[in-house]
């Protein structure tokens, strides 16, 4: 029950910074803390990953560092680039 109310104050907490204005330029970034607040919740309480050997929840841990590695890398090329890249001639 303690993780249920939990997660919902942190739901609670992502809805209610969408209306803040004065928070529009951290938006991504604070839904995406909570969003790993909340995933780190689930998985160590619903996966068992708690109760487990510490070596799984590294292996997991690193699996997870890795892929957020690869994305922020992929969305920094974007950004870096000024966009996606064109659309080549004949594909519409």
């Amino acid at each position: 029950m303690k993780i249920a109310v939990v997660l919902a104050l942190i739901t609670l907490a992502e809805i209610a910074i969408y209306y803040i204005p004065a928070l529009a330029s951290l938006l991504i970034p604070l839904l995406v803390a909570f969003s790993f607040a909340k995933f780190m919740l689930v998985i160590l309480w619903f996966m068992h990953l708690r109760f487990d050997s510490r070596i799984f929840t590294r292996l997991f841990a690193a699996g997870l560092l890795l892929t957020l590695t690869v994305f922020i890398l992929m969305l920094l090329t974007f950004f870096l680039r000024g966009g996606p890249a064109p659309t080549p001639p004949g594909i519409t």
